[in-house]
C-alpha cells in the first residue's frame, strides 16, 4: 500500500500488505487479548483512555503534520481534529461508567433493565484518508464497556 501526498503526488511511504495468514494471526491474538480485557475494571479502562488523550495532545503537531501531508488537510483543521479526538477520549473516560451502567426499563416483568456487555472483540476499518476522529468513534464506548 502506498501513501501519496495529494498536493505533490510524491510517495510518502510504502506499507506491506498482510497476507491472509497474518490477518488470521492478528485476529486470533485480538480474541486472546479480549479475554483479559473483559476482566479489566472500568476505572482502569478509563485511565487508559485518559492516557490516549494525553498522548494525542503530546503528539498534536506531529499528528497534524501527518494528516496534512497524507490527506491534504489544512494544518489548522488537522490540529483541531487531534484536539477533538483527545477531548472525546477524555469525555468517554469520565462518563463511560454512567453511560454504560445498567438502566431499569418498564416492562411486564417484575424487574427489567438494559445492561451493556462485551461479548466479542470489535474490528474497525477506516479509510486511509478519512478523518482520524472517525477511528476513535467506534472504540470509545467499547474500550470502556463493562463486561
Amino acid at each position: 500500500m502506498k501513501s501519496i501526498n495529494p498536493a505533490t503526488e510524491q510517495l510518502i511511504a510504502e506499507y506491506p500488505e498482510m497476507d491472509p495468514a497474518e490477518v488470521r494471526r492478528r485476529v486470533e491474538r485480538a480474541a486472546e487479548q479480549f479475554i483479559a480485557w473483559r476482566a479489566t475494571p472500568i476505572a482502569e479502562r478509563a485511565e487508559k483512555l485518559h492516557r490516549v488523550a494525553g498522548l494525542l495532545r503530546e503528539r498534536r503537531e506531529t499528528l497534524a503534520r501527518l494528516m496534512t501531508t497524507e490527506m491534504g488537510k489544512p494544518i489548522a483543521a488537522a490540529e483541531a481534529e487531534v484536539d477533538k479526538c483527545a477531548w472525546v477520549c477524555d469525555y468517554y473516560a469520565e462518563r463511560a461508567a454512567a453511560i454504560l451502567a445498567p438502566r431499569p426499563v418498564a416492562s411486564d416483568a417484575a424487574k427489567s433493565y438494559i445492561r451493556h456487555e462485551s461479548t466479542l472483540p470489535t474490528s474497525a476499518a477506516v479509510r486511509w484518508r478519512s478523518r482520524k476522529c472517525s477511528a476513535t468513534r467506534g472504540c470509545r464506548t467499547g474500550f470502556s464497556r463493562p463486561c
